[in-house]
């Protein structure tokens, strides 16, 4: 029920109903910036789950019906948040290529994370040749990790937007939504706390491990994030 899980999932049930259900490819961009527009001041810890990650080569997307491996920045692509406002995206693993597929059909989930067209050009470099540069760049990136702060200040935290973009396309068809908000990491305390209200008021049904979709109605669960005061607004095409 985190931030990178469980919003997009509920969008990607709604935009994979739009284009007629069993979508041809499910597409989900996730943009973090801080206050100032740079790249968001994560944790130590998320710090040191992405380095493993990239470095590692761990993680996979959903490829026309199948789980496959494939190294973080492997894919890269634009997407539009709007008119005018192209962005690139480079995938890297999310939980939603190994849920979403179950209850939407769709042949391919593919995650990304907005980044700089330099980045985006460094990261696909870094999938091809990580396994070679992570025995030499590994020791000096752990110890600036371990320098850097333990997390974000709250009020930086607080202040930092965040964009989802999920994306269905089938045949030509394409639906589209964008959900807005600040504060992922608040963002997904509100999230857990959702579902064990939920929970306790003995409205799951499901039974282990299954997409965000499956334990809590789309629909219902986007209307309770607006009054958390998440934007969601239908992307036009």
């Amino acid at each position: 029920m985190g931030y990178e899980i469980a919003p997009a999932d509920w969008a990607a049930e709604i935009v994979s109903a739009q284009v007629g259900g069993a979508p041809d490819e499910i597409a989900i961009l996730y943009a973090v910036t801080g206050a100032d527009g740079r790249l968001f001041a994560t944790s130590r810890g998320s710090k040191r789950s992405a380095l493993g990650m990239l470095l590692a080569g761990h993680g996979g997307q959903w490829v026309d019906g199948s789980f496959l491996p494939e190294r973080p920045g492997y894919v890269v692509r634009p997407f539009e948040w709007a008119p005018g406002e192209r962005v690139v995206g480079a995938s890297f693993p999310s939980p939603n290529a190994n849920v979403t597929p179950s209850h939407t059909g769709a042949r391919t989930v593919r995650t990304f994370l907005e980044v700089s067209a330099g980045m985006a050009r460094t990261l696909h470099a870094a999938s091809v040749v990580a396994p070679l540069l992570a025995c030499l760049v590994r020791p000096p990136l752990d110890r600036a990790i371990a320098r850097s702060a333990e997390a974000p200040d709250e009020a930086g935290r607080r202040s930092a937007p965040y964009r989802i973009l999920c994306e269905a396309t089938k045949r030509g068809q394409r639906a589209s939504l964008i959900l807005r908000g600040r504060d992922p990491y608040g963002f997904t305390g509100e999230l857990v706390a959702y579902a064990a209200d939920r929970a306790l008021a003995g409205a799951i049904s499901a039974r282990g491990v299954v997409a965000p979709s499956v334990a809590f109605p789309a629909h219902a669960s986007l209307d309770a994030l607006r009054l958390l005061g998440v934007q969601i607004e239908k992307k036009e095409s």
